[in-house]
């Protein structure tokens, strides 16, 4: 069966720009002929942008990057140098 859970997002760090692992994945998959049917997608919604980005909007972007209609684990992420250090 192999590996068949597969993370796709919006990756980027502070001044540099971001890099779409959902673009890359959907063209694999297309070049491997691989159907959705095959394996299971979960995709990242980052805190940062909301509330002038929805999660509903962010989700809808990535699924058109992906080529697919949905995602089996949509989750929500806080980027690691917004989240609040201890003192």
């Amino acid at each position: 069966m192999g590996i068949n859970l597969f993370d796709v997002g919006v990756y980027g760090f502070p001044g540099h720009p971001p890099v779409f692992t959902d673009v890359l994945f959907s063209v694999i998959v297309r070049a491997a002929g691989i159907s959705r049917d095959e394996y299971l997608l979960s995709s990242k919604l980052w805190l940062e942008p909301y509330p002038q980005m929805s999660l509903r909007e962010q989700l809808e972007r990535a699924l058109f990057r992906v080529g697919t209609d949905r995602a089996d684990l949509p989750s929500p992420w806080l980027a690691v140098h917004d989240r609040p250090t201890a003192s």
